[in-house]
């Protein structure tokens, strides 16, 4: 079985011009599939805390996140949704899950001829940096409401930290403990 790697990724391929654009179009799809995945963990953790159903103990939060994060992106925004996001975020949680899966199942089949030649991948290089931009803003935005709702109701900055030294310790044991690099 041959196993086809996308120009420019060839082990042996010599740097050039082209190559290095290719190169730029796997990267910037790479960010922009890195941001929404951002996007979705970040909604995963905002339903497990701040708009956790209010009978669940936040104790329970990382049992709650596992949960969450098995969930796709369309089940995650139904959810925030049905939770009580405000309406600013509704369209644009809704565009965002359009874009990615638009992005994850659809891009490069759709954009095959632009690959093709040099002024095509430039433009596919700034469409994906836009999305990416785009997302990340929006993850920033659902941050700052997040952390403003979660004072409202009366979690701390520092269970949030409590929680996160929970993940990294289970972490460090899954994984053993990490050697700089």
């Amino acid at each position: 079985m041959t196993i086809w790697l996308p120009r420019g990724y060839e082990e042996d391929a010599p740097v050039n011009d082209e190559n290095e654009q290719c190169r730029e179009v796997y990267a910037s799809f790479g960010l922009a599939c890195y941001m929404q995945q951002l996007l979705e963990r970040e909604l995963a953790i905002m339903l497990a805390t701040s708009h956790r159903p209010p009978h669940v103990d936040l104790t329970r939060t990382g049992e709650l996140m596992d949960t969450h994060f098995a969930l796709t992106l369309g089940r995650l925004v139904k959810a925030l949704i049905a939770a009580g996001v405000p309406e600013t975020f509704r369209h644009e949680l809704e565009q965002a899950l359009k874009q990615r899966n638009w992005l994850t199942h659809s891009y490069f089949w759709e954009r095959a001829a632009d690959f093709m030649i040099p002024a095509g991948r430039a433009a596919m290089i700034e469409e994906l940096r836009r999305v990416a931009h785009e997302t990340e803003d929006l993850h920033d935005r659902l941050i700052v409401y997040s952390r403003r709702w979660r004072a409202q109701h009366g979690i701390t900055d520092d269970v949030i930290g409590t929680m996160m030294e929970t993940i990294q310790t289970e972490a460090k044991r899954r994984h053993g403990p990490s050697e700089s690099r």
